[in-house]
Protein backbone atom coordinates (compact mmCIF):
# COMPACT_ATOMS: atom_id res chain seq x y z
CA UNK A 1 0.00 0.00 0.00
CA UNK A 2 1.65 3.50 -1.20
CA UNK A 3 2.06 5.90 1.92
CA UNK A 4 0.93 9.67 0.61
CA UNK A 5 3.33 11.99 1.83
CA UNK A 6 2.44 15.90 1.15
CA UNK A 7 4.65 18.67 1.79
CA UNK A 8 3.54 22.16 2.36
CA UNK A 9 4.50 25.94 1.94
CA UNK A 10 2.83 28.75 3.12
CA UNK A 11 4.08 32.29 3.29
CA UNK A 12 3.77 35.91 1.80
CA UNK A 13 -0.25 34.94 1.28
CA UNK A 14 0.53 31.85 -1.21
CA UNK A 15 -0.52 28.13 0.14
CA UNK A 16 1.88 25.81 -2.17
CA UNK A 17 1.42 21.76 -2.30
CA UNK A 18 2.76 18.97 -3.45
CA UNK A 19 1.46 15.06 -2.54
CA UNK A 20 3.36 12.24 -3.45
CA UNK A 21 2.63 8.59 -3.22
CA UNK A 22 5.51 6.55 -2.40
CA UNK A 23 5.61 2.54 -2.02
CA UNK A 24 8.84 0.94 -1.93
CA UNK A 25 11.46 2.12 -4.37
CA UNK A 26 8.53 4.07 -6.23
CA UNK A 27 7.49 7.74 -6.16
CA UNK A 28 4.90 8.84 -7.83
CA UNK A 29 2.79 12.72 -7.85
CA UNK A 30 -0.36 12.92 -7.11
CA UNK A 31 -1.01 16.34 -7.44
CA UNK A 32 0.16 19.75 -6.92
CA UNK A 33 -1.89 22.53 -5.23
CA UNK A 34 -0.71 26.58 -5.44
CA UNK A 35 -3.30 28.71 -4.35
CA UNK A 36 -3.21 32.58 -2.44
CA UNK A 37 -4.45 33.08 0.73
CA UNK A 38 -6.16 36.53 1.30
CA UNK A 39 -4.62 38.72 3.48
CA UNK A 40 -0.71 39.34 4.37
CA UNK A 41 -0.27 36.85 6.68
CA UNK A 42 -1.26 33.05 7.11
CA UNK A 43 -4.12 32.11 9.07
CA UNK A 44 -4.75 29.08 10.31
CA UNK A 45 -7.85 28.69 9.36
CA UNK A 46 -7.30 29.28 5.88
CA UNK A 47 -4.78 26.42 5.55
CA UNK A 48 -7.62 23.95 7.12
CA UNK A 49 -10.06 25.43 4.60
CA UNK A 50 -7.40 24.75 1.75
CA UNK A 51 -6.50 21.83 2.91
CA UNK A 52 -10.22 20.41 3.39
CA UNK A 53 -10.93 21.25 -0.23
CA UNK A 54 -8.38 20.10 -2.08
CA UNK A 55 -8.59 16.53 -0.12
CA UNK A 56 -4.41 16.82 0.44
CA UNK A 57 -3.55 13.84 2.83
CA UNK A 58 -2.35 14.88 5.98
CA UNK A 59 -1.64 11.74 7.62
CA UNK A 60 2.23 12.36 6.70
CA UNK A 61 3.04 16.24 6.59
CA UNK A 62 6.19 17.66 5.89
CA UNK A 63 5.91 21.88 6.32
CA UNK A 64 8.72 24.15 4.84
CA UNK A 65 9.63 27.33 6.48
CA UNK A 66 11.96 30.30 4.90
CA UNK A 67 15.67 29.49 5.03
CA UNK A 68 16.95 33.12 5.35
CA UNK A 69 17.94 32.46 8.86
CA UNK A 70 19.53 29.10 8.27
CA UNK A 71 22.93 28.93 9.85
CA UNK A 72 25.21 26.29 7.83
CA UNK A 73 28.79 25.44 9.24
CA UNK A 74 31.53 22.83 8.70
CA UNK A 75 33.17 21.15 11.55
CA UNK A 76 35.29 18.48 12.25
CA UNK A 77 35.01 16.30 15.74
CA UNK A 78 37.75 13.73 17.00
CA UNK A 79 35.36 10.80 16.59
CA UNK A 80 33.01 8.92 13.83
CA UNK A 81 30.54 7.61 16.58
CA UNK A 82 26.62 9.36 16.54
CA UNK A 83 25.66 9.33 19.00
CA UNK A 84 28.98 11.11 20.47
CA UNK A 85 28.59 13.24 17.47
CA UNK A 86 25.18 14.42 18.58
CA UNK A 87 26.44 14.96 22.22
CA UNK A 88 29.43 17.52 21.91
CA UNK A 89 27.76 19.84 18.29
CA UNK A 90 26.11 22.10 20.71
CA UNK A 91 29.08 23.04 22.07
CA UNK A 92 31.12 23.10 18.92
CA UNK A 93 28.54 25.21 17.41
CA UNK A 94 28.48 27.70 19.91
CA UNK A 95 31.77 29.59 19.56
CA UNK A 96 30.28 29.80 15.25
CA UNK A 97 26.87 31.30 15.64
CA UNK A 98 25.49 34.67 16.75
CA UNK A 99 23.03 33.79 18.43
CA UNK A 100 22.59 31.77 22.17
CA UNK A 101 22.63 27.89 21.52
CA UNK A 102 19.36 27.45 23.48
CA UNK A 103 17.95 29.16 21.31
CA UNK A 104 18.92 27.12 18.35
CA UNK A 105 17.71 23.78 16.99
CA UNK A 106 20.55 21.58 15.53
CA UNK A 107 20.64 19.08 12.52
CA UNK A 108 23.50 17.63 10.78
CA UNK A 109 25.03 15.20 8.30
CA UNK A 110 28.44 13.50 7.93
CA UNK A 111 30.27 14.62 4.82
CA UNK A 112 33.15 12.63 5.43
CA UNK A 113 35.21 10.07 7.84
CA UNK A 114 38.65 8.84 8.47
CA UNK A 115 40.52 7.27 11.00
CA UNK A 116 39.24 8.65 14.52
CA UNK A 117 37.65 12.11 12.99
CA UNK A 118 34.34 13.22 10.94
CA UNK A 119 34.07 16.18 8.94
CA UNK A 120 30.68 17.24 9.14
CA UNK A 121 27.98 19.63 8.05
CA UNK A 122 25.78 21.29 10.04
CA UNK A 123 22.44 23.48 10.08
CA UNK A 124 21.47 25.71 12.51
CA UNK A 125 18.05 27.12 12.64
CA UNK A 126 15.90 29.46 15.17
CA UNK A 127 13.77 28.06 17.01
CA UNK A 128 11.11 30.94 16.90
CA UNK A 129 10.69 29.72 13.59
CA UNK A 130 9.83 26.27 13.94
CA UNK A 131 7.59 27.36 16.70
CA UNK A 132 5.22 29.51 14.37
CA UNK A 133 5.12 27.02 11.62
CA UNK A 134 4.35 24.53 14.18
CA UNK A 135 1.50 26.28 16.21
CA UNK A 136 -0.55 27.61 12.60
CA UNK A 137 -0.76 23.66 11.43
CA UNK A 138 -1.35 22.74 14.85
CA UNK A 139 -4.40 25.13 14.98
CA UNK A 140 -5.22 24.24 11.12
CA UNK A 141 -5.57 20.40 12.71
CA UNK A 142 -2.15 18.90 10.85
CA UNK A 143 0.39 17.40 13.00
CA UNK A 144 3.59 18.15 10.67
CA UNK A 145 6.05 14.94 10.94
CA UNK A 146 8.57 17.19 10.37
CA UNK A 147 10.10 20.41 8.81
CA UNK A 148 12.74 21.54 6.24
CA UNK A 149 13.82 25.25 5.04
CA UNK A 150 12.58 26.01 1.84
CA UNK A 151 16.06 26.40 -0.43
CA UNK A 152 17.63 23.18 1.12
CA UNK A 153 14.82 21.09 -0.16
CA UNK A 154 14.47 22.79 -3.70
CA UNK A 155 18.41 21.86 -4.10
CA UNK A 156 17.26 18.27 -2.59
CA UNK A 157 14.40 18.30 -5.19
CA UNK A 158 16.94 18.78 -8.05
CA UNK A 159 19.44 16.40 -6.81
CA UNK A 160 17.00 13.89 -5.85
CA UNK A 161 15.37 14.11 -9.59
CA UNK A 162 19.16 14.28 -11.75
CA UNK A 163 18.64 18.17 -13.01
CA UNK A 164 22.53 18.33 -11.92
CA UNK A 165 25.21 15.22 -12.96
CA UNK A 166 26.40 13.46 -9.87
CA UNK A 167 29.40 15.25 -8.70
CA UNK A 168 28.78 18.32 -10.97
CA UNK A 169 29.06 21.89 -8.84
CA UNK A 170 26.23 24.65 -9.11
CA UNK A 171 25.18 27.67 -7.86
CA UNK A 172 22.03 27.88 -6.28
CA UNK A 173 19.72 30.76 -6.21
CA UNK A 174 16.56 30.38 -4.33
CA UNK A 175 14.10 33.59 -4.63
CA UNK A 176 11.67 34.02 -1.90
CA UNK A 177 9.02 36.44 -1.46
CA UNK A 178 10.94 39.23 0.16
CA UNK A 179 14.53 37.82 0.26
CA UNK A 180 16.38 34.98 -1.53
CA UNK A 181 18.92 32.77 -1.03
CA UNK A 182 22.23 31.71 -2.45
CA UNK A 183 24.39 28.23 -1.45
CA UNK A 184 26.61 26.41 -3.58
CA UNK A 185 26.66 22.89 -3.83
CA UNK A 186 30.10 21.31 -4.91
CA UNK A 187 30.12 17.14 -5.55
CA UNK A 188 26.68 17.07 -4.54
CA UNK A 189 26.85 19.10 -0.86
CA UNK A 190 26.12 22.29 0.45
CA UNK A 191 29.53 24.21 1.21
CA UNK A 192 28.04 27.83 1.58
CA UNK A 193 25.26 29.75 2.53
CA UNK A 194 23.96 33.60 2.45
CA UNK A 195 20.88 35.64 2.13
CA UNK A 196 20.61 38.28 -0.37
CA UNK A 197 18.13 41.28 -0.13
CA UNK A 198 15.76 41.45 -2.62
CA UNK A 199 13.10 38.45 -3.83
CA UNK A 200 10.01 38.03 -5.85
CA UNK A 201 8.21 41.23 -4.30
CA UNK A 202 11.09 43.63 -6.02
CA UNK A 203 10.78 41.55 -9.68
CA UNK A 204 6.82 41.54 -9.57
CA UNK A 205 6.42 45.26 -8.92
CA UNK A 206 8.75 46.02 -11.78
CA UNK A 207 6.94 44.12 -14.51
CA UNK A 208 3.42 44.78 -13.55
CA UNK A 209 4.75 48.47 -13.62
CA UNK A 210 6.11 48.04 -17.11
CA UNK A 211 2.87 46.19 -18.00
CA UNK A 212 0.53 49.33 -16.76
CA UNK A 213 -0.90 47.67 -13.96
CA UNK A 214 -0.08 47.10 -9.81
CA UNK A 215 0.35 43.42 -8.35
CA UNK A 216 -2.84 42.41 -7.46
CA UNK A 217 -3.99 43.04 -11.21
CA UNK A 218 -0.76 40.95 -11.91
CA UNK A 219 -1.69 38.44 -9.61
CA UNK A 220 -5.40 38.48 -11.24
CA UNK A 221 -4.39 37.86 -15.12
CA UNK A 222 -1.75 34.80 -13.95
CA UNK A 223 -4.61 33.34 -12.05
CA UNK A 224 -6.78 33.51 -14.70
CA UNK A 225 -4.24 32.11 -17.15
CA UNK A 226 -3.44 35.25 -18.72
CA UNK A 227 0.77 35.22 -20.33
CA UNK A 228 2.10 38.06 -20.39
CA UNK A 229 4.68 38.73 -22.97
CA UNK A 230 8.19 37.25 -22.07
CA UNK A 231 10.31 39.60 -23.71
CA UNK A 232 8.25 42.43 -22.43
CA UNK A 233 9.31 40.73 -18.85
CA UNK A 234 12.78 40.51 -19.44
CA UNK A 235 12.89 44.21 -20.95
CA UNK A 236 11.50 45.46 -17.54
CA UNK A 237 14.28 43.40 -15.53
CA UNK A 238 16.67 44.21 -17.48
CA UNK A 239 16.17 48.25 -17.76
CA UNK A 240 17.88 50.07 -15.05
CA UNK A 241 19.90 48.33 -11.80
CA UNK A 242 18.46 45.30 -10.66
CA UNK A 243 19.32 45.06 -6.50
CA UNK A 244 18.90 41.06 -6.64
CA UNK A 245 21.02 40.62 -9.24
CA UNK A 246 23.82 43.17 -8.00
CA UNK A 247 23.45 41.25 -4.58
CA UNK A 248 23.74 38.08 -5.94
CA UNK A 249 27.29 39.25 -7.89
CA UNK A 250 28.25 40.21 -4.54
CA UNK A 251 27.64 36.87 -2.82
CA UNK A 252 29.47 35.17 -5.66
CA UNK A 253 32.44 37.25 -6.01
CA UNK A 254 33.02 37.02 -1.59
CA UNK A 255 32.34 33.19 -1.60
CA UNK A 256 35.13 33.01 -4.75
CA UNK A 257 37.68 35.28 -2.67
CA UNK A 258 36.75 33.34 0.72
CA UNK A 259 38.90 30.52 -1.52
CA UNK A 260 35.35 28.78 -2.76
CA UNK A 261 35.79 26.11 -5.47
CA UNK A 262 34.06 27.69 -8.42
CA UNK A 263 31.22 26.42 -9.53
CA UNK A 264 29.70 25.80 -13.61
CA UNK A 265 26.47 26.80 -13.95
CA UNK A 266 23.90 29.16 -11.82
CA UNK A 267 20.33 27.54 -10.82
CA UNK A 268 17.58 29.59 -10.12
CA UNK A 269 14.07 28.14 -8.30
CA UNK A 270 10.88 29.78 -6.73
CA UNK A 271 7.46 29.88 -6.93
CA UNK A 272 6.96 33.04 -9.21
CA UNK A 273 6.35 32.86 -12.89
CA UNK A 274 8.72 36.08 -12.92
CA UNK A 275 11.62 33.92 -12.62
CA UNK A 276 11.35 33.19 -16.22
CA UNK A 277 12.86 36.11 -17.60
CA UNK A 278 15.05 36.39 -14.97
CA UNK A 279 17.32 33.67 -16.04
CA UNK A 280 18.35 35.29 -19.20
CA UNK A 281 19.18 38.87 -17.21
CA UNK A 282 21.30 37.46 -14.94
CA UNK A 283 22.64 35.16 -17.19
CA UNK A 284 23.91 38.42 -19.02
CA UNK A 285 24.41 40.29 -15.86
CA UNK A 286 26.47 37.75 -14.54
CA UNK A 287 28.37 35.96 -17.77
CA UNK A 288 27.73 32.42 -15.58
CA UNK A 289 25.77 29.90 -17.38
CA UNK A 290 21.93 30.40 -16.03
CA UNK A 291 19.11 28.10 -16.29
CA UNK A 292 15.38 27.86 -14.38
CA UNK A 293 15.09 25.05 -11.73
CA UNK A 294 12.04 23.35 -12.16
CA UNK A 295 10.19 21.02 -12.97
CA UNK A 296 12.71 18.82 -10.96
CA UNK A 297 12.34 15.38 -8.87
CA UNK A 298 9.56 12.89 -9.35
CA UNK A 299 6.98 15.01 -9.51
CA UNK A 300 7.38 16.68 -13.04
CA UNK A 301 4.70 19.20 -12.95
CA UNK A 302 3.85 22.11 -12.61
CA UNK A 303 7.24 24.45 -11.93
CA UNK A 304 7.84 26.29 -9.15
CA UNK A 305 7.17 24.15 -6.77
CA UNK A 306 10.78 22.51 -6.07
CA UNK A 307 11.09 23.17 -2.18
CA UNK A 308 7.24 21.28 -1.69
CA UNK A 309 9.16 17.97 -3.80
CA UNK A 310 11.84 18.06 -2.13
CA UNK A 311 10.89 18.21 1.60
CA UNK A 312 8.29 15.76 0.43
CA UNK A 313 11.29 13.58 -0.80
CA UNK A 314 13.20 14.48 2.59
CA UNK A 315 10.14 12.83 4.42
CA UNK A 316 10.11 9.96 2.09
CA UNK A 317 13.71 9.06 2.97
CA UNK A 318 15.28 9.85 -0.21
CA UNK A 319 16.76 13.14 1.04
CA UNK A 320 20.78 12.90 0.69
CA UNK A 321 20.94 16.55 2.67
CA UNK A 322 18.54 15.43 5.41
CA UNK A 323 17.63 18.80 6.73
CA UNK A 324 14.58 17.94 9.09
CA UNK A 325 13.95 18.92 12.18
CA UNK A 326 11.80 17.66 14.68
CA UNK A 327 11.09 14.92 12.77
CA UNK A 328 8.90 12.57 14.03
CA UNK A 329 9.37 9.43 13.30
CA UNK A 330 6.92 7.02 10.50
CA UNK A 331 4.47 5.22 12.65
CA UNK A 332 2.53 1.82 10.54
CA UNK A 333 0.49 1.61 13.74
CA UNK A 334 -0.51 5.12 13.33
CA UNK A 335 -1.58 4.66 9.73
CA UNK A 336 -3.25 0.91 10.40
CA UNK A 337 -5.32 2.19 13.06
CA UNK A 338 -6.50 5.14 10.72
CA UNK A 339 -6.82 3.10 7.64
CA UNK A 340 -9.90 0.46 7.35
CA UNK A 341 -8.68 -0.79 3.89
CA UNK A 342 -4.85 -1.47 6.09
CA UNK A 343 -7.15 -3.35 8.71
CA UNK A 344 -8.61 -5.48 6.23
CA UNK A 345 -5.30 -6.35 4.52
CA UNK A 346 -3.85 -6.80 7.76
CA UNK A 347 -6.54 -9.68 8.72
CA UNK A 348 -6.10 -11.30 5.38
CA UNK A 349 -2.92 -11.54 5.89
CA UNK A 350 -3.00 -12.71 9.34
CA UNK A 351 -5.09 -15.39 8.17
CA UNK A 352 -2.52 -16.38 5.20
CA UNK A 353 -0.08 -16.40 8.18
CA UNK A 354 -2.24 -18.92 10.73
CA UNK A 355 -2.78 -21.24 7.44
CA UNK A 356 1.02 -21.33 7.07
CA UNK A 357 1.69 -21.83 10.56
CA UNK A 358 -0.65 -25.08 10.89
CA UNK A 359 0.33 -26.62 7.88
CA UNK A 360 4.24 -25.85 8.25
CA UNK A 361 3.60 -27.53 11.82
CA UNK A 362 2.28 -30.65 10.11
CA UNK A 363 5.26 -30.87 7.69
CA UNK A 364 7.60 -30.31 10.39
CA UNK A 365 5.95 -33.33 12.65
CA UNK A 366 6.62 -35.87 9.65
CA UNK A 367 9.99 -34.51 8.84
CA UNK A 368 11.36 -34.88 12.37
CA UNK A 369 9.85 -38.49 12.12
CA UNK A 370 12.14 -38.80 9.11
CA UNK A 371 15.32 -37.12 10.46
CA UNK A 372 14.82 -39.23 13.96
CA UNK A 373 15.16 -42.88 12.22
CA UNK A 374 17.92 -41.36 10.51
CA UNK A 375 19.83 -40.69 13.29
CA UNK A 376 18.95 -44.10 14.68
CA UNK A 377 20.08 -45.75 11.78
CA UNK A 378 23.21 -44.02 11.92
CA UNK A 379 24.05 -44.08 15.40
CA UNK A 380 24.21 -48.20 14.53
CA UNK A 381 26.17 -47.87 11.86
CA UNK A 382 28.93 -45.71 14.04
CA UNK A 383 28.72 -48.66 16.78
CA UNK A 384 29.31 -51.70 14.78
CA UNK A 385 32.44 -49.33 12.57
CA UNK A 386 33.58 -48.41 15.71
CA UNK A 387 33.19 -51.54 18.21
CA UNK A 388 33.03 -54.63 15.55
CA UNK A 389 33.27 -56.71 18.37
CA UNK A 390 29.34 -55.66 19.20
CA UNK A 391 27.39 -57.98 17.34
CA UNK A 392 23.70 -56.89 18.83
CA UNK A 393 22.38 -53.63 18.77
CA UNK A 394 19.38 -52.69 20.79
CA UNK A 395 20.43 -49.35 22.08
CA UNK A 396 22.87 -47.95 19.83
CA UNK A 397 23.62 -44.89 22.69
CA UNK A 398 23.47 -46.49 25.68
CA UNK A 399 25.78 -49.37 24.09
CA UNK A 400 28.50 -46.66 22.81
CA UNK A 401 28.40 -44.79 26.41
CA UNK A 402 29.60 -48.53 28.06
CA UNK A 403 32.23 -48.87 25.56
CA UNK A 404 33.41 -45.94 25.83
CA UNK A 405 33.92 -46.01 29.75
CA UNK A 406 35.99 -49.42 29.03
CA UNK A 407 38.37 -47.69 27.00
CA UNK A 408 38.59 -44.57 29.72
CA UNK A 409 39.03 -47.50 32.41
CA UNK A 410 42.07 -48.54 30.07
CA UNK A 411 43.69 -45.37 29.46
CA UNK A 412 43.59 -44.99 33.50
CA UNK A 413 45.64 -48.09 33.80
CA UNK A 414 47.69 -47.06 31.05
CA UNK A 415 48.97 -43.45 32.79
CA UNK A 416 49.43 -45.11 36.01
CA UNK A 417 52.08 -47.31 34.56
CA UNK A 418 53.48 -45.08 32.38
CA UNK A 419 52.66 -41.88 32.87
CA UNK A 420 50.39 -38.83 31.16
CA UNK A 421 51.58 -36.18 29.12
CA UNK A 422 50.19 -32.53 30.14
CA UNK A 423 46.88 -31.64 27.51
CA UNK A 424 48.00 -28.22 25.30
CA UNK A 425 45.07 -26.76 27.59
CA UNK A 426 46.99 -27.03 30.52
CA UNK A 427 50.47 -25.97 29.21
CA UNK A 428 48.48 -22.71 27.89
CA UNK A 429 46.95 -22.00 31.68
CA UNK A 430 50.81 -22.54 33.05
CA UNK A 431 52.30 -20.28 30.53
CA UNK A 432 49.35 -17.73 31.14
CA UNK A 433 49.69 -18.50 35.12
CA UNK A 434 53.75 -17.74 34.95
CA UNK A 435 53.18 -14.52 33.25
CA UNK A 436 53.68 -11.55 35.95
CA UNK A 437 50.16 -9.86 35.56
CA UNK A 438 51.77 -6.31 35.72
CA UNK A 439 53.56 -7.01 32.45
CA UNK A 440 51.76 -5.82 29.46
CA UNK A 441 52.08 -8.56 26.97
CA UNK A 442 50.05 -9.94 23.32
CA UNK A 443 50.16 -12.95 21.44
CA UNK A 444 49.68 -12.54 18.10
CA UNK A 445 50.81 -16.48 16.94
CA UNK A 446 50.75 -19.11 18.39
CA UNK A 447 51.55 -22.85 16.61
CA UNK A 448 51.41 -26.06 18.90
CA UNK A 449 52.52 -29.33 17.76
CA UNK A 450 53.63 -32.87 19.77
CA UNK A 451 57.17 -31.57 21.03
CA UNK A 452 57.11 -27.70 21.72
CA UNK A 453 54.89 -25.06 21.85
CA UNK A 454 56.05 -21.69 20.14
CA UNK A 455 53.99 -17.95 20.31
CA UNK A 456 54.41 -14.95 18.70
CA UNK A 457 54.19 -11.57 20.48
CA UNK A 458 55.19 -8.21 21.51
CA UNK A 459 55.36 -6.36 24.91
CA UNK A 460 56.36 -3.41 25.83
CA UNK A 461 60.26 -3.56 27.18
CA UNK A 462 63.24 -5.61 26.67
CA UNK A 463 63.09 -6.32 30.31
CA UNK A 464 59.98 -7.53 29.72
CA UNK A 465 60.81 -10.45 27.55
CA UNK A 466 63.47 -11.32 30.13
CA UNK A 467 61.46 -11.27 32.90
CA UNK A 468 58.70 -13.64 30.56
CA UNK A 469 61.78 -16.09 30.01
CA UNK A 470 62.53 -16.14 33.69
CA UNK A 471 59.36 -16.72 34.84
CA UNK A 472 58.47 -19.68 32.34
CA UNK A 473 61.73 -21.19 33.16
CA UNK A 474 61.16 -21.70 36.69
CA UNK A 475 58.12 -24.33 35.40
CA UNK A 476 58.00 -27.90 36.58
CA UNK A 477 55.61 -28.71 33.54
CA UNK A 478 57.58 -27.01 30.32
CA UNK A 479 60.96 -27.77 29.49
CA UNK A 480 63.54 -25.27 28.19
CA UNK A 481 62.28 -21.72 27.82
CA UNK A 482 64.48 -19.78 24.15
CA UNK A 483 63.79 -16.58 23.54
CA UNK A 484 64.36 -15.11 19.55
CA UNK A 485 63.91 -12.37 17.83
CA UNK A 486 63.46 -9.68 20.43
CA UNK A 487 63.71 -6.28 18.45
CA UNK A 488 61.51 -2.82 18.42
CA UNK A 489 58.72 -2.64 16.48
CA UNK A 490 59.43 -0.38 13.25
CA UNK A 491 56.11 0.60 13.17
CA UNK A 492 55.54 1.24 16.76
CA UNK A 493 58.40 2.21 18.78
CA UNK A 494 56.73 1.58 22.05
CA UNK A 495 56.78 -2.23 21.26
CA UNK A 496 59.16 -5.05 21.56
CA UNK A 497 58.32 -7.91 19.35
CA UNK A 498 59.70 -11.10 19.99
CA UNK A 499 59.57 -14.65 19.75
CA UNK A 500 59.51 -18.32 22.42
CA UNK A 501 59.99 -21.77 22.02
CA UNK A 502 59.21 -24.09 24.91
CA UNK A 503 60.04 -27.50 24.18
CA UNK A 504 57.81 -30.12 26.40
CA UNK A 505 59.52 -31.53 30.05
CA UNK A 506 59.62 -35.19 28.90
CA UNK A 507 58.97 -37.87 31.65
Amino acid sequence: MARLITAVEVQAGRFHAVELAVQRRAVRPVRAVRERLPGTGPAAEEVARVLSTTGLSTTETAVVVPGDRLLVRRITVPFRERAKIRKVLPYEIEPLVPFAIHDLELQYRILAQEKGSSEILVWALPRAVLDRAESLFRDAGVRPRLFTVSCVAAAEALLAGAEERPGESFYHLHVGSSHSTLSVYIGGSMVHLQRLSGGEDDLEERIAAAAGMDRAALHARLAEGAALDPAEWREALARGPLPLADALARGMRTYVLSGGAQADVLVVTGASPVLDPLVSVLEQRLQVRTRRGGPAGPAAEPAGLEACTGAALIAAGRGTQGCAFRERKFSLWSRFRESPEARRRAAVLAAVVAGGLLLDSAVGIQVKAHRLDRLEAESRRILRETFPEVTTVVHPLDQMKLKIKDVEKQNEVFEQVFGQKPTALEILNEISRRIPPEISVAVTDLTLDAKSIRFLGWTDSFNAVNRIEQELGKSEMLGRVRVSNAKVDPRNQNRVNFQIRIDYKTP
